[in-house]
């Protein structure tokens, strides 16, 4: 039966290496993202950080190399220092009033 990202009820077996905001298909993502947008719409909170990728706040080091690289260290020579990667969200991209 093929049911839409509405009703699909995620589970473990959906998490990308155990992580419950990374997913291996399409629908279980719609669906995650859709749980996300409904409780984001119901407090009001414009302005989502994912617990589980990228980094918390300006001195969170461990997140911003883990979210680059899967052990936090440099895979080989010539790919990017995790401290020279500027992690921006996108209100801050905008001028104060508008919508990103």
């Amino acid at each position: 039966m093929n049911i839409s990202y509405k009703d699909h009820k995620i589970t473990p077996a959906d998490y990308f290496m155990g992580c419950p905001t990374m997913l291996n298909n399409e629908k279980a993502a719609l669906a995650k993202c859709r749980k996300i947008w409904h409780e984001m719409k119901k407090t009001k909170n414009h302005k989502y950080i994912d617990p589980d990728f990228g980094p918390k706040d300006a001195n969170d080091t461990k997140g911003n190399e883990h979210s680059l690289y899967k052990n936090g260290v440099l895979p080989q020579k010539g790919y990017p220092e995790p401290n020279e990667i500027e992690w921006l969200s996108s209100d801050t991209l905008c001028e104060p009033g508008t919508k990103p």
